[in-house]
C-alpha cells in the first residue's frame, strides 16, 4: 500500500512539473513573438545580395551537379521584396524568376518568411522541447505556415504555386 501511494505521489509530481514546463515554454514563445513583431514593425528598408546555386542530382549527396550560380540584388522596400541584377537600377522585379528566367525560383527568403512566421496569427506552433545547442540550454519550436496564409511562391517556367512551409527555430532558454 505504501509503495502504491509513493508511486502515485511521484506520478502526480512528474505530471505537475510537465504542465509547469509546458506553461513556461508557452510564455517564452509569447515573449519571442512580441519581440519579433516589434522588430519586424521597425525593420528598415534594406538591400543585400543573394547567391543562388542551381543543381541537379539523384538524391545522393555525392551525385549532385551544379548547373549554375547566380547573384541577384534583393531589396526590402515597404515590406515588399524586389529584385534586380547587381548594380542595375531600379529594383523593379517582384520575383527572382522575372530576371533569371527558367528554372525553379522562389520568394520570401528574406523578410517575407519572418513576417509570415512571427507576425501572422495563422502560423501554427508546437511547443518545443529543451535541447542543448552550442553548449547552451535552448527550447526548440516547430512552426507551420498553411498554404492559404502563405505568400511563398514557387515558379518554374509558366507554372507557379503558393505553397505551405514549415521549420524550426531555437530560443535561448
Amino acid at each position: 500500500m505504501r509503495w502504491s501511494v509513493s508511486a502515485l505521489v511521484l506520478l502526480l509530481a512528474v505530471a505537475g512539473q510537465a504542465r509547469q514546463d509546458e506553461e513556461s515554454r508557452r510564455a517564452l514563445l509569447s515573449r519571442v513573438m512580441g519581440t519579433m513583431r516589434h522588430a519586424l514593425a521597425r525593420m528598415p528598408d534594406f538591400t543585400c545580395t543573394e547567391s543562388i546555386t542551381r543543381s541537379i542530382g539523384d538524391g545522393t549527396p555525392l551525385r549532385v551537379t551544379t548547373l549554375e550560380r547566380l547573384r541577384v540584388q534583393v531589396a526590402i522596400i515597404g515590406g515588399k521584396e524586389l529584385f534586380s541584377w547587381p548594380g542595375a537600377a531600379p529594383f523593379g522585379h517582384d520575383t527572382p524568376h522575372d530576371i533569371v528566367g527558367g528554372g525553379l525560383a522562389g520568394t520570401g527568403d528574406f523578410a517575407g518568411f519572418s513576417r509570415e512566421v512571427f507576425a501572422s496569427d495563422t502560423t501554427l506552433f508546437t511547443t518545443g522541447e529543451e535541447e542543448v545547442r552550442a553548449e547552451k540550454r535552448t527550447v526548440r519550436y516547430d512552426y507551420a505556415v498553411p498554404r492559404q496564409a502563405s505568400g511563398y511562391e514557387l515558379k518554374s517556367g509558366t507554372n507557379s504555386a503558393i505553397v505551405d512551409y514549415g521549420g524550426s527555430f531555437w530560443v535561448d532558454a
